[in-house]
């Protein structure tokens, strides 16, 4: 028999995207929506999203043998609204909710999101704020009433704000930077910064982040006084084990035996 879960009737107040894992191969789910009964199956891969301040009653049916697993993404609605603001009035735009369906995009950010907070839960701000701009995007493309289109621009942040945004990072390589700071040092949105910022250097912000931790890193292993955990604080890494996660990453080899070579 399958085991049943029923949620009394609510709401959230933040839009949630819900990814199942591959746990079970398939659930089924009764969704009150607008005060409609709707039979859907829910399998492996599939997406769901919730959009904020809309009430819903659901029972999920799954196999008592196992537990089934998801990932839950939450995100404000004024970053939804934000993006939007760029083409439309954002008050006219609402998400939709339909029939759980595989979306590749959706859960391609929701697996590597997990895997980066689970490695880097206290140095994943850049990077989250990243995904969470490019999924409301694609919310706003996809699943929302208007669909509307954004308009694409090719020839990458002007040199001057580009400048100021690289300037910032190098002097600020050991605090947790956030996409806002340096979308606001370039004077336009999350989303176009991420997009124009990687038309220009060729990786996104979160990667030349981390590119440019190693590279700070890699100048004090030269040096003769510091410790490998005291570089790893200084370049802004969570600890050492971060530091040499990615310094082996980008190196191909580990801090310990770069500044052996270096000596």
């Amino acid at each position: 028999m399958p085991a049943a879960h029923e949620t009394p009737e609510f709401f959230n107040t933040r839009h949630m995207v819900v990814i199942q894992t591959p746990v079970l191969s398939l659930v089924k789910l009764e969704r009150k929506l607008n005060n409609r009964w709707r039979n859907e199956s829910f399998k492996q891969g599939d997406s769901i999203v919730y959009p904020a301040n809309v009430p819903r009653l659901e029972r999920w049916h799954h196999k008592a043998r196992k537990e089934w697993g998801s990932i839950n993404l939450c995100f404000e609605p004024n970053l939804v609204a934000t993006i939007a603001r760029e083409v439309v009035d954002p008050d006219r735009v609402e998400l939709i909710s339909p029939a759980p369906q595989p979306d590749p995009l959706i859960e391609h950010i929701g697996l590597t999101l997990k895997t980066e907070l689970e490695s880097d839960a206290a140095g994943s701000y850049l990077y989250a704020e990243s995904a969470a701009t490019l999924l409301s995007v694609h919310l706003l493309k996809k699943y929302s009433t208007l669909q509307p289109n954004l308009p694409e621009y090719q020839d990458g942040l002007p040199q001057h704000y580009l400048k100021q945004v690289i300037d910032y990072i190098h002097a600020h390589l050991d605090e947790n930077i956030r996409l806002a700071e340096l979308a606001n040092l370039a004077n336009m949105s999350q989303y176009y910064f991420c997009r124009l910022f990687k038309q220009s250097m060729g990786i996104s912000p979160h990667h030349y982040l981390i590119q440019q931790r190693v590279e700070r890193a890699k100048q004090l292993l030269k040096l003769q006084g510091w410790t490998i955990a005291d570089i790893a604080l200084e370049c802004g890494f969570y600890n050492q084990t971060h530091l040499t996660k990615h310094f082996r990453q980008m190196t191909g080899t580990t801090p310990k035996a770069y500044a052996i070579a270096c000596r």
